[in-house]
């Protein structure tokens, strides 16, 4: 698991300073990249080949506000031939507490990007994701 902390910016809220929702899809986004550096570093090369997105799911739970000090867990919870899927939980941390606010997940499709066309997934790839 890898955790991303997201700062809370003046452009993701609303006029009620509520995070809007598709903005939950780019903090799992950001903490999709971190956990990739972290995990798979430099064995992608995104110019040539990598991942794509294939789809995205979240669960709104409660609002994210302005203010809120938030951080999103990433892990991947299932890798088959040619797609990964990573899970989200999004927090807000309040008083030593971790309050769920969305979970969701994504499916990611090994891309050869030169190709144009789904590849399977390295193997070098599945070993760093199940360590």
């Amino acid at each position: 698991m890898h955790t991303t902390p997201i700062q809370v910016r003046f452009a993701d809220c609303d006029s009620f300073k509520h995070v809007n929702n598709a903005v939950y899809l780019t903090y799992a986004e950001q903490a999709r990249i971190q956990f990739f550096d972290k995990v798979l570093g430099e064995s992608i090369d995104w110019k040539s080949k990598g991942l794509i997105l294939a789809r995205a799911e979240a669960n709104y739970l409660r609002p994210i506000l302005l203010h809120d000090k938030i951080e999103v867990d990433t892990v991947c919870s299932k890798i088959g031939s040619k797609s990964i899927i990573l899970s989200y939980t999004i927090w807000k941390l309040e008083n030593g507490s971790r309050i769920e606010m969305c979970n969701g997940e994504t499916v990611l499709v090994g891309f050869n990007y030169v190709a144009n066309e789904s590849m399977l997934i390295p193997e070098d790839w599945r070993e760093k994701l199940n360590d």
